[in-house]
């Protein structure tokens, strides 16, 4: 497990603090805040890595200052505020990764040697020089990672599936609300999935519209659903942009088909839900997290 130290956006701009990395959303623009209002609850999550819930609270990240895979209280306080941070002597600003002596005062202590003094500046330029040639490294290495990738992807005929911010199949609800929040606020990519479940196939309607929602979501979570969300207090479906995607990619292959028909066989597939998962034996809980 990791720990980073985050600067926030928006109403919380300039603020710092230390999360879990199973807080961040997976572009790792946005983290998860737990409710908690005790310091001690607080850091009994963090230590322990507590799964984001759907109830805590979505926060906008600016940057991220440092990562660390030790959790104890000693390495990894809950920062101090900005002034405070930026007294810090430059030994502890190392240790919260931070790459520019401005961020930081060196104590002018008269009793101090000098030469101590230009020995903590050379230690420190040497440090900062490190930091920026790895992360020209990095940087390189994702460069080359990524032109590999395209370079044995072969050739696709058709449509291919779109940037989306979780995997496919959808394994709990958290990454199913990402997905909903994501497609209905960019319509060229909801568009994009459409025309890739179309080329999915099947022999018939309800075939069809059974593979794509076995390749958009797993039986852990269309359990918690049923169309209209009215029974059993379940969730809606149909408020999912999911909807409108299976729509249009059913009847970009199989025009005569109505709303209603395909929504039906949406609906019969949704109530099987929990008995696909007792036919499978499947023993692993739901993951509602």
């Amino acid at each position: 497990m990791s720990f980073l130290l985050v600067e926030f956006l928006g109403n919380k701009e300039g603020k710092l603090a230390v999360v879990h990395d199973n807080w961040m959303t997976p572009f790792k623009t946005q983290v998860f805040w737990p409710p908690y209002k005790q310091k001690s609850q607080f850091n009994k999550a963090l230590l322990k890595g507590e799964e984001a819930k759907d109830t805590w609270e979505l926060f906008k990240i600016k940057r991220c200052f440092y990562t660390s895979d030790e959790g104890n209280e000693g390495l990894l306080p809950r920062p101090p505020k900005i002034g405070e941070f930026k007294r810090r002597t430059l030994e502890e600003g190392i240790k919260l990764g931070c790459t520019s002596i401005g961020d930081i005062e060196i104590e002018n202590n008269p009793a101090t040697p000098k030469s101590s003094r230009i020995q903590i500046l050379e230690e420190s330029a040497f440090n900062k020089r490190i930091i920026t040639l790895l992360e020209t490294i990095s940087e390189q290495n994702k460069r080359i990672l990524s032109n590999i990738e395209r370079k044995q992807q072969p050739a696709n005929i058709g449509p291919s599936l779109p940037e989306l911010p979780v995997q496919l199949p959808v394994k709990n609800l958290v990454d199913l609300q990402l997905l909903d929040n994501y497609l209905k606020g960019n319509a060229d990519q909801s568009s994009a999935l459409s025309s890739y479940l179309a080329i999915l196939g099947g022999k018939d309607i309800t075939n069809k519209i059974t593979r794509v929602l076995k390749y958009l979501v797993v039986d852990k979570v269309a359990k918690f659903f049923n169309f209209y969300g009215k029974r059993s207090k379940k969730e809606a479906f149909c408020d999912l942009a999911l909807r409108n995607i299976i729509i249009r990619a059913i009847k970009s292959t199989e025009p005569q088909a109505d709303d209603s028909a395909i929504e039906g066989a949406i609906k019969v597939w949704l109530k099987h839900a929990p008995g696909r998962l007792e036919i499978n034996k499947d023993p692993a809980p739901a993951d509602e997290n």
